[in-house]
């Protein structure tokens, strides 16, 4: 794969993001701004309105925009502490944000943003449009600073580590507002415009003079995984990088401390189980890294439910694992049809992660025998803390497991329009498919209630 040719830069977009910063905010030219021909289309000292963006749209610039303009206030290093210090609403988060380690190490080796004034600018500018992002990308910049720690990683590699965290979700600033902004699910197309700013952060990010070659390539892998499933290219765990797989296992924390933490009000030790069944498509190294970390900083985990309370999460629990076990059963199906009637380059992607997905059932326990007996023989009422908190560890893991079935469903929404399914053995394909996203459908809304 040839990633320059796969990148597409669009610096209207990123135009268009500057004039709304300039609100606020003051975005000046520095040096008068020029066309593709050398002719000066906005003059030095301008600031950038809507009016100017609409101008610079039409033209093919001489330099890219983030070259060419300032902005009056950026976000820098000490910024950048500054509000991670705001964030926390969670205890557990507070707890590490604010520790020792990180007030005086964390905050002095953020000081290496100051170095690179292109990318403050960016980081500016994603605060003022997207402030969630901002907010998760500071965040998940600190836990894979953590991890480095804990791993013991030495200086340049954390350096790389907080340079490509922070740009890593900059390339959204290149990408249509309206998918980036979009709430619920993607459309086939926007989804893979949405994948396209892991090439475009790559691509803004090695034109960076000065930046470590370990942080661009850790911008560029930071959505790979282990086992090959990952994305833009598919890469193993040998073909990989350390900074790599440190940003995308602290991407996959956040989301699980989103989804399961800051939402539902658990403490950081409850995502023990759900970090276990992730574990393993980031490597062993960082899971480990990331327990030890969750324990340190972790506080008491205790039951959400109490058993005036637990009744109706036990009969949504007993309700989801049939339907668990019947869309695993659905997946192995649907790839046995594709392996035993197409070529490896058709089924081999999901042998990959099926393999990935029965084995995280078999180390997570989630369909063993000896939990769906107890699951059914519970009864609300006479449940101790240590039963009750079983009970919501289970349930989480039974929704991240979930959950992890959507990407193999997706691949197969891609691949099983593209097959002969009108005739012959395949025929039966798109009802193994359709069958498999019914009960994922199910599971889903279950979890959502």
């Amino acid at each position: 794969m040839t990633v320059e040719k796969e990148t597409s830069l669009d610096d209207n977009i990123y135009s268009q993001h500057l004039s709304e910063v300039n609100k606020t905010n003051k975005v000046i030219s520095q040096e008068d701004i020029r066309n593709d021909k050398g002719a000066i289309i906005v003059p030095k000292g301008k600031q950038i309105t809507p009016e100017i963006s609409a101008r610079l749209a039409t033209h093919k610039l001489a330099k890219t925009l983030d070259q060419v303009v300032g902005i009056e206030n950026v976000v820098t290093g000490k910024t950048v502490f500054e509000d991670l210090l705001k964030i926390p609403t969670h205890q557990d988060v507070k707890k590490a944000i604010s520790s020792a380690l990180s007030k005086e190490k964390f905050a002095r080796e953020l000081l290496v943003l100051d170095d690179f004034p292109v990318i403050e600018q960016r980081l500016t500018v994603l605060k003022s449009r997207y402030f969630e992002i901002y907010t998760k990308t500071i965040l998940g910049c600190h836990f894979s600073w953590l991890m480095c720690i804990e791993r013991n990683l030495n200086p340049d590699t954390r350096k790389s580590v907080i340079l490509s965290a922070i740009s890593r979700d900059l390339g959204l600033l290149y990408i249509n507002p309206e998918v980036v902004n979009k709430k619920g699910k993607l459309e086939p197309e926007e989804w893979k415009l949405l994948q396209g700013h892991v090439l475009v952060s790559y691509h803004i990010s090695k034109m960076i003079p000065g930046i470590p070659k370990p942080a661009v390539r850790a911008i560029l892998e930071h959505h790979e995984r282990v086992d090959g499933f990952g994305y833009p290219r598919g890469l193993t765990e040998d073909k990989l990088g350390v900074e790599s797989q440190i940003l995308a296992f602290s991407d996959m924390f956040l989301a699980i401390f989103y989804k399961f933490a800051l939402n539902n009000a658990n403490a950081v030790l409850a995502l023990v189980p759900v970090l276990q069944v992730n574990a393993s498509i980031h490597g062993l190294e960082n899971g480990e890294a990331a327990l030890r970390i969750i324990k340190h900083f972790g506080s008491e985990f205790k039951p959400n439910h109490s058993n005036e309370t637990i009744g109706p999460y036990i009969k949504k629990l007993k309700s989801a694992r049939p339907l668990f076990n019947s869309l695993v059963e659905q997946l192995n199906e649907t790839h046995a049809l594709l392996k035993e009637n197409t070529a490896e380059n058709i089924y081999r992607p999901s042998e990959i992660s099926l393999r990935t997905l029965n084995n995280l059932i078999i180390s997570s326990g989630i369909s063993h025998e000896s939990i769906s007996s107890w699951i059914e023989d519970l009864n609300a009422g006479d449940l101790k803390d240590d039963s009750l908190i079983e009970v919501e560890r289970y349930g989480m893991m039974l929704s991240e497991g979930t959950w992890r079935f959507n990407e193999l469903l997706r691949y197969y929404r891609e691949v099983v329009p593209r097959l002969p399914t009108d005739s012959g053995p395949l025929t039966i394909l798109p009802n193994f498919v359709e069958q498999a996203e019914e009960s994922f459908s199910k599971l889903t809304v279950l979890f959502k209630e």
